[in-house]
C-alpha cells in the first residue's frame, strides 16, 4: 500500500515539474518572440537619410513656412500652408530651433535619427531609441481629425517598438513627463489638452502660439502623401482663456 502511494506521489511529482518546465518553456518563446518583434524595422525607416548638417537654419523655415505664417497673420482671415514631409523633417533635424543636438539622452535612454512619415490620413514619427545598450526603432501612429465642433482630436492608433505594441507603457511615460512639467510653464494650457488628448483622446481647441506674439486656430486638415494641407485663421489669447475657463468650469460642475 505504501509502496503504491510513493509511485503515487511520484507520478504527480512528475506531472507538476512537467507543467512548471512546459511554462518556463512558453514564458522563454513569448520573451524570445517579443525580442524579435522589437528587432523588427518598420518600412520607411531604413530608407531614410537624414538632411545634411550644416549651419544654416532650415530653408523650409525661413522661407516659406515663417514668411507665410507671419505675412498671413496680419490679414486677419483664414489662410493654407503645405507642410511638405522634406520640410518638417529639416526642422526636427535642426538643433540650433529645438534646442539641443541629436542624439538626445534622457536618462539611460538615448534617441536618434527622429523623422516624420506623412501619409493618406496617417502620421508617423519614427527614431532609432537606445536603452542600456538595446537598440529599437520606436514608431508613433496617429491620424489627427477635427471633431464637428472644430476640436482637434490626435486619435493615437499606436506606439510600437519594431513589431510589439507598447502603446499603454508610452502613454504612462508621456503621464509622468508632463505632469512634471506643468509647474514649470506660465501657460500650462497646453501641456494639459497634449497629456489629455494622448491619454484619453480628449479633443481640444487647436489654438497656437507663434514667435509673433499671435495666435492662430486650426480649422480645416488634410494629410496626404508625404505632406499636410493646414488652414488656419487668427486666433486669440482671449479664446484660449474662455475655453480653459469652461472647461474649469465643468470640471467643478462635476
Amino acid at each position: 500500500m505504501e509502496t503504491k502511494d510513493k509511485k503515487n506521489r511520484g507520478k504527480k511529482l512528475r506531472f507538476l515539474w512537467r507543467g512548471v518546465l512546459l511554462v518556463i518553456v512558453l514564458v522563454f518563446l513569448a520573451l524570445a518572440g517579443m525580442l524579435a518583434m522589437t528587432q523588427k524595422v518598420p518600412a520607411g525607416f531604413s530608407s531614410y537619410v537624414p538632411p545634411v548638417e550644416t549651419d544654416q537654419v532650415s530653408p523650409y523655415l525661413t522661407h516659406y513656412l515663417g514668411p507665410n505664417i507671419h505675412n498671413n497673420i496680419q490679414l486677419d482671415e483664414p489662410f493654407e500652408i503645405v507642410v511638405p514631409q522634406e520640410g518638417i523633417n529639416e526642422i526636427i533635424a535642426e538643433e540650433d530651433l529645438l534646442g539641443w543636438k541629436w542624439p538626445v539622452q534622457f536618462g539611460k535612454v538615448i534617441i536618434s535619427r527622429p523623422h516624420a512619415v506623412f501619409a493618406p490620413n496617417a502620421i508617423r514619427l519614427m527614431g532609432k531609441v537606445d536603452i542600456l545598450g538595446f537598440d529599437t526603432v520606436i514608431t508613433l501612429c496617429a491620424n489627427p481629425t477635427l471633431d464637428k465642433d472644430g476640436k482637434l482630436l490626435l486619435n493615437l492608433q499606436y506606439v510600437r517598438a519594431g513589431s510589439l505594441d507598447i502603446s499603454f507603457l508610452v502613454k504612462k511615460t508621456i503621464k509622468k513627463i508632463i505632469e512634471g512639467k506643468l509647474d514649470d510653464v506660465d501657460e500650462p494650457y497646453w501641456l494639459r489638452d497634449i497629456l489629455a488628448a494622448c491619454q484619453d483622446n480628449k479633443p481640444f481647441d487647436p489654438i497656437f502660439p507663434t514667435v509673433y506674439d499671435k495666435y492662430i486656430k486650426l480649422i480645416k486638415s488634410e494629410i496626404g502623401k508625404n505632406k499636410l494641407i493646414l488652414i488656419f485663421e487668427p486666433s486669440s489669447r482671449q479664446q484660449i482663456a474662455d475655453t480653459s475657463a469652461s472647461v474649469k468650469g465643468l470640471s467643478n460642475a462635476e
